[in-house]
């Protein structure tokens, strides 16, 4: 889905669990956060954390000791945590993938060399070589960091998508077995 950003109006592709997000980046949601908040109300705030701290502290201290909130935080921060992170991230990559593509691929998705369909066996490749480089200026990693990579910049036009034995052929011996026919 194509929204507009609310802060500097920017057209951004809303991908994952935020489907209502009205901002395009961190830097517009801190600027939004900063743009919507009442300078009276942060003046209070620290003038009553500055005045009662010690009791503030105690209280912290004394509530993070009750067994229910410890219970609670090693369920959150334990092992369901990483469970649900892991389920939620899976699919979160399942759905930028599809995105992208379809944008190089088409619908359905194919291989640009040998017509390949099976999305499972699909990836994006650099026409003129070089991705593990880019990759690394980018710092990103691979998967879903240039993933987003690529949906924030518009979709290079100097990516390609092509199932892993085109891709491997091209990058180990600098042809492709489908178009030596």
């Amino acid at each position: 889905m194509i929204k507009n950003c609310i802060v500097c109006g920017k057209e951004f592709v809303v991908v994952g669990r935020y489907p209502s997000k009205k901002y395009c980046s961190i830097n517009c949601r801190n600027r939004l956060y900063y743009i919507n908040r009442n300078p009276k109300y942060d003046e209070y705030k620290r003038a009553y954390y500055k005045k009662n701290r010690s009791t503030i502290l105690i209280k912290r201290k004394i509530h993070s000791m009750k067994p229910e909130v410890r219970e609670r935080a090693r369920a959150c921060y334990g092992r369901h945590k990483y469970e649900y992170n892991k389920v939620r991230r899976r699919k979160e990559t399942l759905e930028t993938k599809k995105i992208i593509f379809e944008h190089y691929g088409g619908k359905p998705p194919k291989c640009a060399c040998c017509g390949e369909t099976g999305w499972e066996f699909l990836s994006v490749d650099h026409i003129n070589g070089g991705g593990t480089k880019h990759k690394k200026e980018l710092n990103c990693g691979g998967g879903l960091g240039f993933y987003k990579w690529i949906i924030n910049n518009n979709f290079p036009t100097d990516l390609r998508l092509l199932c892993m034995n085109c891709n491997f052929a091209l990058g180990k011996f600098g042809y492709c077995p489908h178009d030596k026919k």
